[in-house]
């Protein structure tokens, strides 16, 4: 679902800013150790198993 959408489009899906949906990605980031979006999407999906 997050695939390919900017954040502005994550937020407003969600109802937050973008500046909030890019605070909150970059701790999962950090936390995940994933070196981009796109690593992080990977890595969220092996965590829940639809990898």
């Amino acid at each position: 679902m997050l695939a390919g959408m900017t954040y502005r489009q994550i937020g407003d899906k969600l109802f937050i800013s973008a500046k909030t949906v890019e605070h909150h990605m970059a701790r999962m980031r950090a936390r995940l150790g994933a070196a981009s979006r796109a690593d992080l999407l990977a890595r969220l999906r092996d965590l829940v198993g639809k990898g």
